[in-house]
């Protein structure tokens, strides 16, 4: 029955032309094909009497390996942010029982077995991450209201650092760059471009703030 299936399955697809049975063929590796196993077999039968089988890409095969080996370190990790800078820190298990700095602020964290049935384990930050939150509070208090409002422009608090609002600033005004608006109406590309000369100015008065307060 299931060779018969296959038959079929040819007789159906030898009508298409080469190119198109190549362009079927190439999808067996993508996760979301709509096309079945026995599909992929039937385009392979017939673009092999053809002589037209593409032969297998060596990086294609690699690439796959390396998709797999990243889903794998996924599921043996965990992720969570930084409590200073909120930066998200991977970690690989099982766990180093030594400290892991923050890549970001260099904050340091030290993992503790808080519970084994199940297995519990808390990231404690060192010391120096409570006097570094507080320095950024006391900042965030001494801010001026425009500096405020600026980072309210870019979507952030005043408790943000200036790395934080350099990436907001990078994906807000994208959304309003011309090649985003060009196929909307003139009305809205005025818009649009209002809006980036206000997020533009806003991230320019907290840029200042920043270099003037060392960040």
């Amino acid at each position: 029955m299931h060779d018969d299936f296959i038959r079929n399955l040819k007789w159906q697809y030898s009508l298409f032309s080469t190119q198109d049975l190549i362009s079927i063929w190439e999808e067996r590796n993508r996760p979301e094909s709509s096309y079945i196993e026995e599909t992929f077999e039937a385009v392979r039968q017939i673009l092999h009497e053809r002589d037209a089988l593409p032969s297998e890409d060596p990086r294609g095969s690699a690439r796959q390996d390396e998709d797999t080996r990243s889903e794998q370190a996924a599921k043996d990790s965990f992720e969570f942010p930084c409590s200073v800078c909120a930066h998200k820190l991977r970690i690989q298990l099982p766990i180093d029982p030594g400290s892991h700095a923050c890549p970001n602020c260099g904050t340091r964290y030290q993992p503790v077995r808080v519970q084994t049935e199940p297995y519990v384990l808390v990231m404690v930050p060192g010391p120096q991450a409570e006097a570094q939150h507080a320095g950024s509070t006391r900042q965030a208090r001494a801010m001026p209201d425009e500096v405020k409002a600026a980072l309210n422009v870019l979507g952030l608090t005043e408790f943000a650092t200036f790395e934080e609002a350099k990436l907001a600033y990078r994906n807000t005004v994208k959304q309003y760059h011309p090649d985003k608006v060009a196929h909307l109406g003139p009305e809205l590309r005025v818009v649009a471009e209002r809006k980036t000369k206000e997020i533009v100015a806003a991230y320019d008065d907290i840029k200042k703030f920043f270099e003037g307060a060392g960040r």
